[in-house]
């Protein structure tokens, strides 16, 4: 950290005579409380721009311990008065910035309304494994009342709350939670976040819910993203007509890593609820490499439903992930375009390449998969569009590998 400060202190000198548009940092939280007190006092003077502009973007991120990705309670405690007294030492250098990133950090709400008044310019907070890793009865709600606040972009990963309460987020409009490590309840509250309308939720395992009562204050939806994570589908079967007044908005809604084998048909409870969607993505989850650390022992049991007979006016594209020729995802893929009179294309991403679950199989011993020849592709095309108008929707199926790139929420506004 001495020589990191030393040429950081370097490198920001040189901008003085130049205005600073975009700045990333990202460094540990060191016990000399001096290397951070110079690092801060740089990217302060850097920023300033000796009275030009403020830079666009001003980034940092905080690491904990190297190679760990969780702290125990001890070390958790320790990096938060670290970073307590790194802010309260640095009022200038956090008050510029428009990113925060914290790791492993023992962090309830007086912290975190420290963190949203002195960063005034703040549009985006991360935090990956705050909070404390004490018993879930020991836990604190995270408690986020910030009518002031320019936060735009709200991601949280694998924290150890008991639940979120978002008060008064005015201009939140991008909201993730990955890995919750808290209740068994719907971990999040919403209240004033009319700015809201794209949102991610990550979960290996749940006690189920209804969508309804969860996102009761949100109306404002237009991107939805629910990832299962190839383990139990936490959700509550509902009627539509409870989800139609959060789901008027809606626009994009993705359904990932669904365990194979399950029934979709509750899917077009979605489809149903919301009139004004234009894109569905659901994808299969493939993998055996087990991706998914935090192995879910609740019971995969299907969501049976039986699709009624609507028709859909604003659906146009649909894209499966994980597609295989089995028939139950052959009669999904036909009720989607029975019910989506407007349908213009369907695309079936059939090759779902990773890395790990190859050097499994070569473990294994087992055959590697290869990619579908065009006359397999050319049987399930005839299987799919049996009875359609052969013009009226493009079928696109393609072998491209499956990369997942999250960069859904970075979408400006």
């Amino acid at each position: 950290m001495a020589s990191y400060t030393e040429a950081t202190k370097r490198l920001l000198a040189a901008t003085s005579e130049r205005a600073v548009r975009l700045l990333r940092l990202a460094f540990f939280l060191c016990a000399d409380l001096s290397c951070l007190r110079s690092i801060g006092h740089a990217v302060a003077t850097a920023a300033a721009g000796s009275g030009r502009s403020e830079p666009s973007a001003v980034d940092l991120t905080l690491w904990t311990e190297p190679r760990r990705s969780r702290c125990i309670e001890e070390h958790a405690a320790l990096y938060g008065r670290r970073f307590a007294s790194f802010l309260a030492a640095c009022p200038s250098a956090f008050g510029c910035l428009t990113g925060l990133t914290l790791r492993s950090l023992k962090l309830a709400d007086p912290e975190v309304r420290d963190i949203l008044s002195t960063c005034a310019r703040l549009r985006e907070l991360c935090l990956k494994y705050c909070g404390q890793p004490t018993a879930v009865a020991e836990r604190l709600v995270l408690r986020i009342d910030a009518p002031s606040s320019r936060l735009v972009t709200l991601r949280i990963v694998g924290c150890f709350f008991s639940g979120i309460e978002l008060v008064c987020v005015p201009r939140l409009a991008r909201l993730v939670v990955e890995t919750w490590l808290g209740d068994d309840d719907p971990p999040l509250r919403f209240g004033h976040v009319p700015w809201l309308h794209r949102i991610r939720f990550r979960l290996s395992y749940q006690e189920p819910f209804a969508l309804s009562n969860w996102l009761a204050n949100t109306t404002s939806i237009s991107v939805l993203d629910l990832d299962f994570k190839g383990e139990m589908v936490w959700i509550q079967l509902e009627d539509a007509k409870f989800l139609a007044p959060i789901f008027s908005n809606l626009k994009e809604l993705h359904l990932q890593e669904i365990f194979p084998g399950c029934d979709l048909k509750w899917t077009l409870l979605y489809l149903e609820a919301a009139p004004f969607l234009n894109s569905l993505y659901v994808k299969i989850s493939r993998h055996i490499c087990g991706l998914n650390r935090l192995q879910c022992i609740a019971e995969k049991t299907n969501l049976l439903r039986e699709a009624r007979d609507f028709k859909h006016h604003s659906l146009n594209y649909v894209e499966i992930q994980g597609f295989q020729p089995e028939q139950t995802l052959i009669s999904y893929t036909r009720l989607v375009m029975g019910r989506a009179v407007n349908l213009k294309r369907i695309r079936l991403r059939c090759k779902d390449e990773c890395e790990r679950c190859d050097r499994v199989r070569e473990r294994a011993g087992a055959p590697m998969r290869s990619a579908w020849s065009e006359e397999e592709k050319n049987l399930v095309r005839a299987q799919i569009v049996r009875g359609f108008s052969p013009s009226s929707i493009e079928l696109i199926m393609d072998d491209m590998d499956l990369v997942c790139i999250d960069n859904w929420f970075l979408v400006e506004i």
